[in-house]
């Protein structure tokens, strides 16, 4: 968000959504740019929202979302398009931290598509994982608090009258949670 927009956002007429929101939007071709692109702004009244930090900027009242577009649709209707994959972006984050899709492992364009499918099929595992095997209040959980408190503990693994057995250390916190997951998993239809 460069002074330029900032003072364009401000200068322009909008045009009101509903009592919170208003759109607008504006042609500009910022320094270097090879031609102008179509500016379209979303400005919210600021009523003490928490939520005000997560936007760009604010000013006079007013917090302001601005997206650079090629699409034909109303201001708000960009907005509204670009919102519904606003999860993706978060998703996307999750990727590349938790999961080795943030780089390209080798040169070869057929190794690093298997390799991005492979970690989108990892993705997916931990997510039906969470959603089918563990309680409610732990879905929301990262990979690497799962790791730490689930997937990577330290236990013995004994065999006792030749029944295998899992004996976890005296100081493990979330035991009863992991015998809970082993009986989810234990109900599972399997797929085939």
């Amino acid at each position: 968000m460069t002074q330029p927009v900032k003072n364009r956002v401000a200068g322009i007429k909008y045009h009101a959504i509903n009592r919170s929101f208003s759109t607008s939007e504006f042609s500009y071709q910022p320094h270097g740019w090879k031609r102008s692109h179509r500016f379209v702004v979303l400005r919210r009244k600021v009523e003490d929202d928490p939520e005000e930090k997560l936007t760009l900027f604010t000013l006079a009242k007013y917090a302001y979302s601005v997206i650079i577009t090629n699409l034909s649709l109303t201001p708000y209707g960009v907005f509204t398009f670009y919102k519904d994959r606003a999860g993706l972006e978060s998703i996307i984050r999750v990727l590349k931290n938790d999961f080795p899709f943030g780089s390209a492992p080798t040169g070869n364009f057929e190794a690093n598509a298997l390799y991005a499918e492979l970690s989108l099929f990892a993705y997916n595992l931990v997510t039906w994982f969470k959603r089918l095997c563990l309680p409610q209040h732990w879905q929301s959980f990262t990979l690497p608090t799962l790791r730490h408190r689930v997937l990577m503990i330290p236990a013995q693994f004994t065999r006792t009258r030749n029944v295998p057995t899992l004996k976890f250390q005296k100081s493990y916190f979330h035991e009863e949670t992991f015998e809970f997951i082993e009986n989810r998993i234990r109900t599972l239809e399997p797929l085939v």
